[in-house]
């Protein structure tokens, strides 16, 4: 009864993770997609945060650009000169935000001059303003230019006015400075590219710089909306410098856009994905995995609890016949029942056969039972030559099934080396399985040979006990060393035995660290193998010397 509830409750545990575990993978996957959405969130929130930084860095930038054209050295010098002095101070400025040309224009009584200056030129000089300025000087008012994106640097000169106008690399901007602002914005292995674009903040609008043609304001709505760009601020320069800055410069002129490209978050944001849901039903395919083995655990222990139960079925068996006929023989004998001296010797021997089969399977139960638990306090290992235990054990088992018995062939193959084992567990080994072949043999021939063999580790010695009589079938072969286990042929012919035997041969030889083979085919034969470790030669004197001592 407790077992077939233990089997409902086994059944009823094995549907419940049946139907646990795909509710737990569908939660899991929302939750994932729930991950995904906050890991656009914070790649979102990265990114701007990184936009924002580069947007305060390149504006304090343009301060100390603007800061070093405020040289007064500027003021100082003529036209000409001036000239030479800008391209000076343009070969120390940063290449990255300085796009050139820089122009030097100065206004007096005759009107405008302006020469273009480059890191490694000056042009000729103009009586006009440049063409990007066009005929409006009042813009030179101003500090910033966000229609030809420069900067504008007034000076004080004696008997004229002068301005310095500094070009930005709004390329420059994009291609080198923005990237590296923006390398962990998105934290992927994958290499994430990235959409800029750069327009007027004011109207009409007109796109200063874009990564790629066709950019519009919308494209961005989903990542960094607007970062405020391109200002000027007295707070990062010198009051002399800031002084100079018109009203308004620090008003940005510019604003910044910037997303991931939609191939990229899609890799970058699915391989994360596909790491979380890897990890995810990693952990979930372990809770399975442990589940099952509970399961499995659980159905074994039930399975070794039958088994015991058979064990102690059979051993009850097994005592049960040799003490019903001692007691019946007993009965017999204190009822007065036996009135002659044969009888009576009759019963006597009855009790003592009965007896000595009680006290022999005892006795096999006991050194199966040491076997499996601690052989080494059953057996006493020593040097051994096997072929005198051969001989004797097979004399035994003749001697043990009595006359009828059929002849048994030995074969020793010469010079057998020694084993390292205990003489009286060998001998019942070989004596177990000659007295099989002997009883179950039908009459059969037995053969037993024993040779040496290499292996990998060393040598061996080959020890085979083979019949030619029915065979055991296929069903029962897997079953024929299990403890009490005895086959239909051994019941149905009645054939004295334990079941036992084969038990405690393997058992026996596995503790001498070889093992045992079967092989069989119905009207056939029988044949047994066992492989049983040979001593190395440097090992012998030790042994011997153990033995003596």
């Amino acid at each position: 009864m407790d077992m077939a509830a233990a089997r409902r409750r086994s059944v009823v545990l094995i549907a419940l993770i049946s139907i646990s575990l795909p509710a737990l993978a569908m939660l899991q996957s929302r939750w994932l997609g729930d991950l995904m959405h906050l890991e656009r969130l914070r790649a979102r929130d990265s990114i701007e945060k990184a936009s924002r930084q580069f947007a305060d860095d390149f504006d304090l930038h343009l301060a100390r650009l603007y800061e070093r054209f405020c040289d007064p050295v500027l003021a100082q010098v003529d036209f000409a000169n001036g000239a030479v002095t800008v391209q000076r101070l343009l070969a120390a400025s940063s290449p990255v935000a300085v796009a050139g040309p820089v122009w030097l224009i100065d206004r007096d009584a005759s009107g405008f001059h302006a020469r273009e200056i480059t890191r490694t030129s000056v042009s000729e000089e103009q009586p006009q303003l440049p063409a990007w300025l066009g005929q409006d000087p009042d813009q030179l008012r101003q500090t910033l230019l966000d229609r030809v994106e420069s900067l504008v640097v007034p000076h004080h000169v004696p008997g004229r006015e002068r301005w310095i106008v500094v070009g930005v690399n709004a390329r420059l901007l994009v291609d080198t400075l923005l990237p590296g602002a923006l390398e962990h914005g998105l934290e992927s292995r994958h290499a994430v590219r990235y959409d800029v674009m750069i327009d007027r903040d004011a109207w009409p609008p007109r796109v200063v710089q874009a990564s790629s043609p066709g950019l519009t304001a919308r494209d961005f709505a989903d990542w960094v909306s607007e970062v405020p760009l391109f200002a000027l601020h007295g707070r990062d320069m010198a009051p002399a410098a800031a002084s100079r800055l018109a009203a308004g410069a620090s008003g940005h002129r510019w604003r910044l856009f910037v997303r991931p490209r939609p191939d990229d978050v899609g890799a970058a944001l699915g391989g994360a994905r596909t790491r979380n849901l890897l990890m995810s039903f990693g952990a979930l395919a372990l809770l399975g995995a442990s589940v099952t083995l509970l399961v499995v655990s659980v159905y074994q222990t039930q399975r070794a609890s039958r088994e015991q139960l058979e064990v102690v079925a059979r051993i009850s068996h097994e005592l049960r016949t040799p003490l019903a006929t001692i007691r019946c023989a007993g009965e017999n004998l204190a009822d007065g029942v036996v009135g002659s001296a044969e009888d009576s010797a009759y019963y006597g021997q009855m009790i003592l056969k009965e007896a000595r089969r009680l006290t022999r399977t005892v006795q096999d139960i006991l050194l199966c039972c040491r076997l499996q638990a601690r052989p080494d306090t059953v057996l006493h290992f020593e040097s051994l030559d096997l072929e005198p235990i051969v001989h004797a054990a097979v004399a035994d088992s003749r001697m043990v099934v009595g006359d009828g018995a059929p002849g048994v062939d030995i074969t020793i193959e010469p010079g057998l080396p020694a084993v390292s084992g205990d003489r009286d567990a060998l001998a019942m080994v070989i004596k177990n399985l000659v007295m099989n072949a002997l009883k179950y043999g039908g009459g059969s021939p037995v053969r037993v040979s024993a040779r040496s063999r290499r292996t990998a580790g060393g040598r061996e010695v080959v020890l085979v006990v083979r019949d030619s009589g029915p065979g055991i079938p296929v069903d029962e072969l897997a079953r024929i060393f299990q403890p009490f286990f005895r086959g239909r042929s051994a019941r149905n012919r009645q054939i004295d035995g334990s079941g036992i035997g084969l038990s405690l041969v393997r058992q026996a030889v596995e503790s001498h660290g070889g093992r045992v083979q079967v092989s069989s085919a119905e009207h056939r034969g029988t044949t047994f193998t066992l492989h049983i470790p040979a001593l190395r030669p440097s090992v012998l004197p030790a042994l011997d010397t153990a033995r003596t001592t």
